[in-house]
């Protein structure tokens, strides 16, 4: 069966660096739950993060690739979230 996955061709930023590490580990993402790991990732990297550049740099990446993969902006699935909690 063939590999039928394209993951989303982005332009990742230069400055600052953390994104080249970010592009990095991107690049080594080979088929669906690769991409799906990698998203988990990144969100996973944020909330542990102290910094707030790596955070910002994690978050903006996986929030986006989260939001080509559903259709859905990831702040408004939170939002739809918190709403079915109350």
């Amino acid at each position: 069966m063939e590999n039928t996955f394209s993951k989303p061709n982005i332009k990742f930023p230069m400055f600052p660096v953390i994104y080249s590490y970010i592009e990095y580990a991107y690049n080594k993402v080979e088929c669906y739950s690769d991409f799906v790991d990698f998203i988990s990732i990144c969100f996973n990297e944020a909330e542990r993060t102290k910094n707030d550049v790596k955070k910002q740099a994690y978050t903006s990446i996986a929030e986006s690739l989260y939001s080509v993969e559903t259709n859905v902006s990831y702040s408004s699935k939170k939002l739809e979230l918190n709403i079915e909690k109350l």
